[in-house]
């Protein structure tokens, strides 16, 4: 039960996130449920279906979640896309949520 409150918490600071374009905020989002132990391995096809963009876009918002630190792409031989998600940002994302809700509440 406390993993998925947790996951919850996790998806509400990411929707709240300012900093992110609502795009970025889905693909990381459906990334984080693709993976386990914050590995994702997916494909662009299965992320652009999910997160409903253009491949373009998906590259965009790959990018842009790289350069800032969130996703690292594992090199691998396989078919497909595999990213390490970075639990420390995600942990500052959730944070900065928790901290702007006890402030909100005050």
């Amino acid at each position: 039960m406390k993993i998925q409150s947790e996951k919850d918490l996790i998806f509400k600071a990411i929707d709240s996130y300012d900093f992110y374009t609502n795009s970025q905020k889905k693909t990381l989002q459906v990334l984080l449920n693709l993976s386990e132990d914050y590995i994702a391995r997916t494909t662009v096809n299965t992320l652009c279906e999910l997160v409903k963009i253009t491949k373009s876009m998906m590259y965009v918002n790959l990018s842009y979640l790289e350069k800032e630190g969130v996703l690292t792409k594992i090199d691998t031989k396989k078919r497909g896309l595999e990213y390490k998600i970075n639990q420390e940002e995600i942990d500052k994302v959730k944070n900065l949520y928790t901290k702007k809700i006890t402030m909100m509440s005050n």
